[in-house]
């Protein structure tokens, strides 16, 4: 094995007349050439406290291979950005993140290396500059958001009319998270692309709150037409809060019906996420289980492979909301999943446990971007301050 090579393997050991196995890191000291090996925890048993999912494990797996990619020449001189770029997509792809992220990560990466070359040291790159000729990292979000980039890459002739905002904030979001968590696993030390202005998304006030009385005459609609993958779809993300990409790959082994909660790891970003089973989801979950053991259907998806296709989710739903009798609304899945956040947040639930089964990595975006206050919200709130007896003291 090459000096600081690191694999991932399976190792059992017997005991007591049982079997268990451990994923465990391999590798060779680079400096000293001996072999090393550490036990990261147990790949047989989802409940022991040291279980490890291969996720997981592949992740580790990348951060320690990182620590040998930081040799005295390359620390001394820096990281190009060519060189941060390919360690970010091994990483995200060691981490099972879907294909779609990693379409949005790879283009992103064009559009930084249709700006700045491949070579260039991140430590040279200033935040700004006012010096002609000097590539900053303002001047490559001003070119990015004007689409001047974009269109350098798909080579158009570029127009003075700007491309969406809320493209240019994606990736420019994509750059930064591929900066930021080089600097989380000690890869880099800072970058000049941290504190970009403009790079929020804007608090969509557009997307429709759905009502669980709505979302079960969707479910129905559903299933009296045979689209048994789309009512699974809409009972998953209106009662479970799952988005598009966990919908298609949350598996039955990720249900556990005896404290009723769903463990999985997202498959956007990899957060974990845990979500209550409540009633209504619970009922639709029990049925489907019940009709999978009766077909012996063996891909261990929740909607099976063929089920579902989501080429076209907002013709789909619109179809099924005249069926259904619903109003039909925009990002169907997307704004399901917002209706169930907002409900467990207008529930009064702890603002973390809702982040968690949210399965965000910041509370703000559960808080700020996934919620809205409705008017019996409001109501509550000034019912509640009404009461208060620092209110009453207040006076009128």
């Amino acid at each position: 094995m090459p000096g600081g090579a690191v694999t991932l393997e399976i190792k059992s050991t017997k005991a007591k007349g049982r079997v268990y196995t451990y994923r465990v890191l391999r590798w060779t000291d680079p400096e000293t050439g001996k072999r090393r090996s550490e036990t990261l925890g147990r790949a047989d048993d989802r409940r022991h406290p040291s279980y490890i999912t291969l996720r997981e494990a592949k992740t580790r797996r990348s951060l320690k291979a990182a620590e040998f990619d930081q040799s005295p020449r390359r620390r001394s001189r820096g990281l190009t950005l060519g060189e941060i770029f390919d360690w970010y997509i091994k990483k995200r792809k060691d981490e099972g993140v879907s294909a779609r992220s990693l379409e949005v990560d790879d283009y992103a990466g064009r559009l930084l290396f249709a700006y700045f070359p491949r070579e260039d040291l991140l430590k040279e790159i200033p935040r700004a500059s006012a010096e002609e000729g000097v590539r900053s990292a303002r001047d490559f979000w001003q070119k990015l958001n004007s689409g001047e980039l974009s269109a350098k890459i798909s080579q158009v002739k570029w127009k003075t009319a700007r491309w969406s905002e809320a493209s240019a904030r994606k990736y420019l979001r994509s750059v930064r998270a591929m900066f930021n968590d080089a600097i989380d696993d000690e890869i880099i030390e800072s970058h000049p692309f941290l504190r970009l202005a403009s790079t929020t998304t804007p608090v969509d006030e557009t997307w429709r709150f759905v009502n669980r009385k709505e979302t079960r005459l969707l479910i129905q609609a559903a299933l009296d037409h045979g689209k048994t993958g789309w009512a699974k779809a809409i009972a998953l993300a209106r009662f479970g809060a799952h988005s598009r990409g966990d919908i298609l790959a949350n598996t039955w082994d990720n249900v556990d019906f005896g404290i009723n909660e769903m463990r999985f790891r997202r498959a956007k970003n990899g957060a974990k996420q845990h979500v209550p089973i409540d009633d209504d989801l619970l009922e639709f979950l029990v049925r489907w289980r019940e009709e999978r053991a009766s077909i012996k259907i063996a891909d261990d998806t929740i909607i099976h492979p063929g089920e579902l296709v989501l080429d076209n989710p907002g013709r789909d739903m619109a179809l099924i909301c005249r069926w259904a009798g619903v109003e039909p609304y925009g990002k169907p899945i997307h704004a399901l999943r917002k209706s169930c956040i907002t409900e467990w947040v207008s529930a009064n639930h702890p603002p973390h446990a809702v982040q968690v089964w949210a399965g965000h990595k910041l509370i703000k975006t559960t808080l700020e971007f996934y919620t809205r206050v409705s008017e019996k919200d409001m109501a509550a709130a000034k019912a509640s301050s009404d009461a208060s007896p620092l209110f009453q003291l207040a006076g009128p």
